[in-house]
């Protein structure tokens, strides 16, 4: 890549973990900082704000510092209020607070407060640099159809900060749309069109890339047949698919929803075990693979017996050539080769984007608040 950043946007409610309203979110898949320890630094309480008046008290930063247009009168922020109103009016937008701090070696936080005629505006920003010793991992809970609080995640894995990743299957399997890579195991394939990922290599570079799945089931015989997703919660038609402990427990007839043929095998030590009609739920056995198959896929599935040898192979193919140790999916390219790129979402949302610097050693992690405070209005 020759651009100076290149950036991905990923999914919306996300937030630094070092301001506590993460603690209320929940995610399928988060990207944490690892590996070093924060200087001492009294966290202050923020949490979520459903009014202008719990916003103003819930600040994360000092009243005076943080005006609100509506702000509750006699108020600190009352006494600022109309000077950022009538600023604003001007177009603005009107930066009100701005502060940086060192999070650990070789890592900063950037914190910004805006307004505009369309309301407040709540970013923060992680420079990180990776020659420093920092390491960038894969976090979820464990397992891929499961979502679980941001917090506890990083707090397991003892990160200094955490952001949410992924889109995911919302109110349903909490699976990530994207590929999943954890200390270069691959945890998931991408589904549908969901290959855009941010990665980082074995050397420590980060990249912005396209992530593809290639995988081969072959049958007795040596008949061999496509493997179309790894955990993933949709299959496409007259596809296999294939599951492992790391799915979890969730029903795996949401990857086949309104589809009449549905035959599942279950492959342990290399051999078929028990091949049965429709989808199952259930915990998978350590080792043991779940095949799924609709369509013709299930038409292959069900011509397999007890004992039947079959072997399952897969493997992730990036754009560029690299060993992948921690890869995450997302969305829209927001920057390429140093120029800015259309994105069709004018939706105001919480955002959060991720991008390096050309030679992929420094990267950024840039979210902005929004939905669920009163004090933030989002991205589109």
């Amino acid at each position: 890549m020759t651009s100076d950043v290149n950036i991905n946007l990923w999914q919306a409610p996300l937030s630094h973990r070092r301001r506590r309203r993460a603690a209320a979110l929940l995610a399928a898949a988060a990207l944490a900082l690892t590996g070093l320890h924060a200087p001492a630094y009294a966290e202050p309480s923020d949490p979520v704000a459903e009014t202008a008046e719990q916003a103003w008290l819930a600040s994360s930063y000092l009243p005076s510092a943080t005006p609100l247009l509506d702000a509750p009168a006699g108020t600190a922020a009352d006494a600022t209020a109309d000077t950022a109103a009538q600023a604003a009016a001007t177009g603005g937008p009107i930066e009100t607070y701005r502060t940086d701090r060192p999070v650990a070696p070789g890592v900063v936080l950037d914190s910004v407060d805006t307004v505009d005629p369309r309301g407040w505006q709540r970013s923060d920003a992680l420079t990180i640099d990776l020659t420093k010793g920092s390491r960038i991992g894969y976090l979820d809970t464990g397992k891929v159809a499961a979502t679980g609080r941001i917090s506890e995640m990083a707090d397991r894995a003892g990160a200094v900060a955490a952001v949410n990743g992924d889109f995911f299957d919302i109110n349903n399997s909490g699976a990530p749309e994207g590929v999943g890579i954890q200390d270069g195991n691959v945890v998931k394939s991408p589904s549908g069109n969901s290959g855009k990922a941010v990665a980082i290599d074995s050397s420590g570079v980060g990249r912005v890339l396209d992530v593809l799945f290639e995988g081969t089931v072959t049958l007795p015989g040596g008949e061999r047949t496509p493997l179309a997703r790894l955990n993933a919660a949709a299959l496409p038609a007259g596809g296999i698919g294939a599951y492992d402990a790391r799915w979890g427990s969730y029903t795996r007839a949401r990857a086949v929803q309104n589809v009449s043929q549905v035959t599942e095998a279950l492959i342990v030590d290399g051999k078929v075990r028990q091949v049965t009609s429709g989808a199952g739920q259930g915990d998978i056995p350590a080792g043991a693979t779940v095949l799924l198959g609709r369509d013709a896929g299930a038409a292959r599935l069900a011509a397999l017996k007890p004992g039947d040898a079959v072997e399952v192979s897969y493997r992730v193919r990036p754009s560029v050539d690299a060993d992948l140790v921690t890869a995450v999916g997302g969305r829209a390219l927001l920057v390429k080769d140093g120029a800015a790129q259309t994105v069709d979402d004018g939706t105001l949302a919480a955002r959060m984007a991720v991008g390096f610097s050309a030679d992929g050693r420094k990267m950024f992690l840039v979210t902005v608040d929004g939905n669920r405070t009163a004090n933030s209005r989002g991205a589109t």
